[in-house]
């Protein structure tokens, strides 16, 4: 899975570092940037949690992130071929 993960970007040793990622933490793991992020939260693709006037991300937001960016598993109606995609994306996360 880590493999597959840093292949796409993802900077898998700093999201498996600890529960909780501020915002700058956030934009280095999916290696976007601010505007970006902002981008990812009005889709409903990333919730953040607000702490004294600070955005903070779980690795479990920022992996259903990641998901959504992935061809398919947003889609309203999923085919049969989308539907083993989504079980095999599913797989990875376990």
């Amino acid at each position: 899975m880590e493999e597959t993960l840093q292949t796409i970007g993802i900077n898998t040793e700093q999201l498996n570092s600890k529960p909780i990622h501020s915002r700058i933490e956030t934009e280095t793991i999916l290696g976007c940037t601010n505007q970006t992020l902002n981008t990812f939260q009005r889709k409903g693709w990333i919730k953040p949690s607000r702490f004294k006037n600070k955005n903070y991300y779980t690795s479990n937001s920022i992996i259903e992130c990641i998901k959504h960016q992935l061809v398919g598993y947003s889609d309203i109606q999923v085919s049969e071929r989308n539907k083993k995609l989504e079980t095999y994306i599913d797989s990875m996360w376990m």
